[in-house]
């Protein structure tokens, strides 16, 4: 055997191929090239028929069918028992972690299915089935509606028509799934309906517990007059361009002392807390005058100092604008 041969051999062992099976697919290629070329060359092209297995496409059929009909209570038995392990103290989780596990696998493998109807059989059962279990606090909520974007079920729209309010987003059902459009839709909406309820029910109570705490004195009206003391008032959600940017301040109830010298925030109860809490250990302030202003117009070379200082402005004048109009409805 020549070098060249032995070489040759070795190459085609190394990669895991068969002299015999290339020449065979070699000559399958140059076999069909001709074929191909004849029938470019024909006046007329030759007829050629394919079997068709009736048999296995019924099987195939009924077995699309069979998914269909049970996948709805599939996702709802498989979700419900999730729930109950990821609501489980946790020494007893970590004892069902191999059910947890077995439990979201086999909710994926049922996702996986390619034939259309399947799919969106599988796709609408599960946004039914979570949204049924789901624990209704906005974190939660949240949660699930970014889940349900990741996997097309749901899209994020601008527009309000027809569309999930969720906060500060919207969304809508995806096109593919017009067919189970409504379902879904009726199914989040009582979600979002009681997840925001049972918000609002915890702000009261915290609005409450914060109002008996702070031992307020004057109210805003009071407060813009000049009058010292501590006032509570309800700010609504506002979008701030800041600093050539745009930042959303979040709703609550806000508590702010004023000295005769500056009007600081002391605490606040809801969504506004966290921006609150930073404008108070940061020692933000403002001095009375500013109150009269119309729009805040002072020049800081510290960008982050003017932020803290726009939004307590901002949060006081719309804090007074929605004491005004609650006060005369």
């Amino acid at each position: 055997m020549s070098a060249n041969s032995a070489m040759v051999i070795k190459l085609g062992e190394l990669h895991g191929v068969k002299l015999s099976n290339l020449k065979e697919k070699l000559e399958k290629q140059r076999n069909d090239r001709e074929e191909t070329k004849m029938e470019e060359e024909r006046v007329v092209p030759e007829l050629k028929s394919k079997s068709i297995n009736i048999d296995k496409l019924k099987q195939n059929g009924d077995h699309i069918r069979k998914f269909v009909s049970e996948i709805r209570n599939f996702m709802m038995e498989n979700a419900k028992k999730l729930s109950i392990i990821q609501d489980l103290p946790a020494e007893e989780r970590e004892l069902a972690e191999d059910d947890e596990k077995h439990l979201t696998d086999e909710i994926e493998k049922a996702l996986r299915v390619q034939v259309a109807s399947a799919k969106i059989a599988a796709l609408t059962a599960y946004a039914i089935a979570r949204a049924t279990f789901c624990d209704a606090t906005k974190n939660n909520v949240s949660s699930l509606l970014a889940d349900l974007s990741d996997r097309g079920i749901l899209i994020k729209t601008i527009s309000r028509e027809n569309a999930i309010l969720a906060w500060n987003k919207k969304y809508i059902v995806a096109p593919s799934l017009r067919q189970s459009s409504r379902d879904i839709e009726q199914t989040l909406v009582r979600l979002v309906s009681k997840a925001r309820l049972l918000e609002k029910a915890e702000y009261e109570q915290a609005k409450k517990a914060l109002i008996e705490k702070t031992n307020l004195t004057i109210n805003i009206t009071e407060l813009f007059d000049g009058k010292t003391g501590r006032a509570g008032f309800d700010a609504p959600t506002q979008t701030l361009e800041i600093n050539r940017r745009e930042e959303m301040i979040p709703a609550g109830f806000i508590v702010v002392e004023y000295d005769g010298k500056k009007i600081a925030p002391i605490a606040a109860a809801g969504e506004i807390k966290q921006i609150i809490t930073e404008l108070r250990e940061k020692k933000t302030a403002l001095l009375p005058h500013v109150l009269g202003w119309n729009e805040f117009r002072v020049k800081i070379d510290d960008p982050e100092y003017f932020r803290r200082l726009y939004i307590l402005f901002n949060l006081l004048k719309s804090g007074l604008e929605l004491h005004k109009k609650t006060s005369s409805s």
